[in-house]
């Protein structure tokens, strides 16, 4: 998958089209208690798988691991904050010298 979280969210949205139709067109005899039951609960379990595979095809953002599991920063990198932190001073000092 390019792009877990569209393609999941589609699936989803696609399950949930083919769930309000069929009960819709009666193919399931409920009355509107059931109906609105049913749907909640088909609802919520599509939700939660969704959930569940969109977790598993995306990196989390506090530890990221390749598929291998190796971490993808590695000891000694500079950290990204270090780095903005001296391009905004390099630019303070532009605005200040009158460079631009």
């Amino acid at each position: 998958m390019k792009d877990p979280v569209r393609d999941i969210e589609l699936i989803k949205t696609f399950a949930t089209a083919v769930v309000v139709w069929v009960v819709v067109m009666g193919y399931w005899a409920l009355t509107d208690v059931q109906q609105a039951v049913t749907l909640t609960m088909v609802m919520a379990g599509i939700n939660l798988a969704g959930a569940y595979f969109q977790n598993r095809q995306t990196t989390p953002l506090s530890q990221p691991r390749d598929t291998d599991g190796v971490p993808l920063s590695r000891p000694g990198d500079v950290p990204a904050n270090k780095q903005m932190a001296e391009i905004q001073g390099e630019a303070i000092e532009m605005n200040e010298s009158g460079v631009l």
